[in-house]
C-alpha cells in the first residue's frame, strides 16, 4: 500500500473526523465532569454545613450525570464493573429524587 492510500483508508474509517479532534472533545468532557462532580459535592457540603439541610438536587444532578456516564460505557464495553457502578447510581439518582420532591411538598 502507498501512503495515500493508508491515508484514505484511514479518513474513510474515521469518517473524516479529526482524531486529534476527538481527543481533545473527550478530554473536555472528562474534565467538566470532573470540574461538574467536585463543585456538586462542595456545594452540597457548604449548604449541609451553613444552613443544616442536604440538598437532594446537587446529589440528584451528580447522581443522574455518573449514571448517565457508566449506563454508555457499560452499553459501549460490557464491563460488569460498569454495570455495577451504574446501578449504585441509578439508585443513588432514584432516592434523592424521592427525597428531593418530599422536601418541595413538605
Amino acid at each position: 500500500m502507498t501512503k495515500e492510500e493508508i491515508l484514505e483508508k484511514s479518513r474513510n474509517e474515521n469518517k473524516n473526523q479529526d482524531i486529534y479532534d476527538l481527543e481533545v472533545q473527550n478530554e473536555a468532557a472528562r474534565l467538566s465532569i470532573y470540574v461538574t462532580s467536585i463543585l456538586c459535592c462542595l456545594s452540597v457540603v457548604a449548604v449541609t454545613l451553613f444552613k443544616k439541610t442536604v440538598p437532594f438536587e446537587f446529589v440528584m444532578i451528580l447522581c443522574g450525570m455518573l449514571s448517565t456516564l457508566f449506563i454508555t460505557k457499560y452499553v459501549k464495553m460490557y464491563k460488569k464493573h460498569e454495570l455495577f457502578t451504574t446501578i449504585i447510581y441509578i439508585l443513588g439518582f432514584i432516592i434523592s429524587t424521592i427525597l428531593f420532591i418530599q422536601k418541595l411538598i413538605a
